[in-house]
């Protein structure tokens, strides 16, 4: 099992037989989808990277999360990490989130697919499961991901909702 720390504060990353090479990550970021629906139902998008990315880097394509890093191939060439894909339906994005599978409650539903990239490719880890737990602290958002693949711990930027499609 490989441990990874994020910074300085309580942030941890590893993976049972890792997919990805990471020897430590620097930047966890959390940005909504210009496409959603505050406050209720939206798509986002959580990024553990082993490199320096910033919230101006994530900009978005379509209303698909993992397209706003596959069109920017330097960026997964360049650095490793994990990518968390989210999707909320009347529940708002704090919360928990099953990874694989929908989390049904009687108010709405959430969803979340996990990557791993490295060397311009990204892992799919469509056969892990398991949950994703958000939660908004200042301009935080606390995070831990426990499925059976990876695990988790993090602090990471919110970078709030994403300019609109070719507004940068």
């Amino acid at each position: 099992m490989m441990a990874l720390l994020l910074g300085c504060g309580p942030n941890q990353l590893s993976f049972d037989g890792p997919p990805v090479d990471i020897r430590q990550v620097e930047t966890a970021l959390f940005m909504e989808s210009n496409f959603s629906n505050p406050p209720t139902d939206g798509y986002g998008l959580m990024v553990l990277s082993s490199g320096g990315v910033s919230c101006d880097q994530l900009i978005e394509v379509d209303a698909y999360g993992i397209e706003w890093l596959a069109e920017q191939g330097e960026f997964t060439e360049r650095q490793s990490g994990l990518v968390i894909e989210l999707r909320w339906l009347e529940l708002g994005w704090e919360g928990a989130y099953l990874v694989g599978g929908t989390l049904l409650q009687e108010q709405g539903k959430r969803t979340s697919t996990l990557y791993a990239y490295q060397d311009g490719d990204v892992l799919g880890l469509s056969t892990d499961s398991g949950l994703v737990q958000l939660d908004a602290v200042g301009d935080s958002v606390l995070g831990a991901v426990d499925t059976l693949q990876t695990q988790a711990r993090f602090e990471a930027r919110n970078c709030g909702q994403a300019p609109a499609v070719g507004s940068r």
